[in-house]
């Protein structure tokens, strides 16, 4: 799931208000829960599977010991296979409903999101969202990464939910071009976005002295015999 943000800063606030941010992360938090379905051994589904297949053992055993073949004459060694065959059917039967219910959930939850992220994007304001991520495998190659990734890479997160090892991200970027065609049709100034790694400019505003006063050097002070600490005389400090 994803976390709440308690706020933004001011360079993603001029594209994406902190309600918008909020209702997108709720909506997707839906989606991941509707669609929710644990692949692990520790699913009660793949529990109930297990007891299902392993419970029709000594329904066949007793199926067989207390059938008798000889009736079905040439017949029995067919009569045979094909109880073989139904068991093993019976027994991986299970087995198959729970992992197609896994394939099924999950693609129904990459087109959900896919299809939302899309939808998102359409609206052509310039303001895209997109799902990344990045971790290292066990075997120590780098896939994805923090500022970029796929989809398979954000899945790949879900299965790391403490994020040990890979993490999942919902990117926010700025077309820039189609953001200021945007910005003319519907009469709105264009904010140039802040490049990934930088940090915007601060201003630095310069002190002014009120009127009548004016700044001496702190070299001046000192070479007076001055503290710094001590105000300066008043020849000097009037204007």
């Amino acid at each position: 799931m994803f976390p709440f943000p308690a706020s933004l800063n001011d360079n993603v606030q001029q594209f994406l208000s902190l309600a918008e941010a909020q209702k997108i992360l709720t909506d997707l938090n839906k989606i991941l829960h509707k669609t929710a379905f644990n692949p692990r051994a520790s699913n009660p589904c793949f529990l109930l599977a297990l007891l299902a297949s392993f419970g029709s053992l000594p329904l066949f055993v007793s199926s067989m010991v207390l059938q008798d073949f000889s009736d079905y004459g040439r017949n029995a060694g067919l009569y045979i296979f094909l109880s073989i065959f139904g068991f093993l059917v019976g027994m991986m039967l299970p087995y198959t409903c729970f992992f197609v219910l896994v394939c099924v959930t999950k693609s129904s939850r990459r087109k959900q999101l896919i299809n939302y992220i899309a939808d998102w994007n359409s609206r052509g304001n310039g303001v895209m969202l997109s799902f990344g991520g990045g971790g290292t495998t066990p075997r120590g190659v780098t896939v994805g990464s923090e500022f970029g990734g796929t989809y398979n890479n954000f899945y790949m997160a879900m299965w790391d939910p403490k994020g040990l090892m890979f993490r999942g991200y919902l990117h926010v970027f700025v077309h820039t071009g189609v953001r200021q065609q945007w910005c003319s049709s519907n009469n709105t100034y264009y904010v140039a976005p802040i490049p990934l790694g930088q940090v915007a400019p601060i201003q630095v505003v310069s002190y002014q002295p009120p009127p009548g006063y004016a700044l001496v050097p702190m070299a001046e002070l000192q070479a007076a015999g001055n503290p710094p600490s001590a105000p300066p005389s008043y020849e000097k400090a009037v204007a």
